[in-house]
Formats: structure tokens, sequence, C-alpha cells
């Protein structure tokens, strides 16, 4: 074999296993960061937070804590004598502003108002959903009381619990120099009687939807999960 050529043979080799090797890592990487995210989210679920939570008392409030499968939301009463959603919010903008309940959840804005299903799911939405890249919205929905199912559970709060998780939710809506909410007009979920408002605060995959849900409960001295990226995370405890 003429030198040039295997010359050529022996300098495609030595780059073809640095190659190799690089792209093997390319593919480990993310799979280990994977790997570390769900360990971290188990962990995280096993740790409880609020370990001596009661839940009977005779002037309990109930709420409840509802999940699509996915992502979980509070649901609390508009009215009760520890808080007035009713006078926090325009419930004229709903079809159903005398419903009793009212659901609320908070996420990524470009995740809550352009993709109305998993099919409309872009790439880009998700990248800057996860990294940190987009603001973020407060999803309400009048409801009826709901019922207790597999992806809906009752918790029973005392006052001063439900104050706590009131005040939480509260600080999430971004306001305006009068301190009113912000409302997203024009933006629905086909069949459902909901809103999208201003929220504060930025999603990413540490800080997810579930991880405000979560913090919710925190605030409110209820037994969760340490960390819940998941909703899963969040209905081990219950």
């Amino acid at each position: 074999m003429d030198q040039r050529v295997q010359q050529f043979v022996d300098f495609f080799r030595r780059k073809w296993k640095s190659w190799f090797r690089f792209l093997g890592w390319v593919l480990v990487i993310p799979c280990i960061v994977v790997a570390i995210y769900f360990v971290s989210a188990g962990i995280g679920t096993l740790w409880p937070i609020n370990g001596a939570f009661p839940e009977e008392n005779e002037n309990s409030v109930l709420i409840f804590v509802r999940s699509n499968g996915v992502h979980t939301d509070l649901v609390v009463p508009v009215e009760s004598p520890q808080y007035s959603w009713r006078r926090q919010l325009d419930l004229s903008l709903f079809k159903h502003p005398n419903a009793p309940y009212l659901s609320i959840g908070w996420g990524d804005k470009g995740f809550y108002l352009h993709t109305p299903e998993w099919k409309d799911l872009k790439f880009s939405t998700a990248c800057k959903a996860a990294f940190w890249l987009s603001t973020s919205a407060m999803h309400l929905s009048t409801s009826a009381m709901p019922l207790e199912s597999e992806t809906c559970k009752p918790i029973r709060l005392s006052q001063e619990q439900y104050q706590s998780l009131c005040q939480y939710i509260h600080k999430q809506f971004q306001r305006n120099e009068n301190q009113q909410v912000l409302p997203i007009h024009g933006h629905h979920y086909a069949g459902s009687d909901d809103y999208f408002f201003e929220a504060e605060g930025t999603y990413s995959f540490l800080n997810t939807c579930n991880c405000w849900a979560n913090n919710g409960l925190k605030a409110a001295r209820v037994t969760t999960a340490a960390w819940a990226p998941f909703d899963w995370c969040i209905f081990y405890h219950r």
C-alpha cells in the first residue's frame, strides 16, 4: 500500500475513534442527567415535609389537589370565612361566576397559551419552558365541588392553614400599580370555563407546575414531598 494511503487510513482510524467516543458521550450524558433527575424526584417524594399534619378538625376548610395526569392544580372554595376570591378576581370573566370552587394552576406561559393539546407541543416551546427562557401564567377555571378520585384528593385545612395557602397563591399573580391582577385575554381551553392571568416566577425543569402546587401545600403546612417535579410526587402523600 502506498505510504500516503496508509497514513490517511491511520489518520482516519484515529479520528473515527475520537468521534465515536465523542458521540458516545453525547448519547450517554443526557441519559445520565435524566436518570439523576428521576432519582432526585424519587428521593424528594420519599422525603416528606410537614410530617405531623393533622387533617381533621371541626372548622376545617375543604380543598382538593387535582391532576390531569401530568399537571396538578389546587382547587379551593371561592368563598369562605377566611378568604374571598371574589374580592381578589373579576369572576365575571368566567361563564359560571357563581361556581363554588376555583381550580388554580401555575405554569409556563408559552406552554399554557400555545399547547392546548399534546399534539400541539413544539420543540421550541418545550426548550424555553425547561431552561428559564419564558414567562409564567396562572390558569384558573370554575368548578363544582370535585369528586374524590385517584386523580383528585381532598385535604382538610385549619383556618390558619387555609389562610397561609391563599396568601401563597395571592402572591403568585402579577399585578399592576393598583395591585390588580392582569388577565390574558383571548386564550381558553376548549370546553373549559377558564381564564389565564400573568404570573410571577419562571418555569423550569427544576421548578415545574407540580413544584408550584407542592410549594403551596408546603406553605399550608400539609404533609407533602420535599421536591415534586411530577404529579405522582404529590399524590404519593395523599
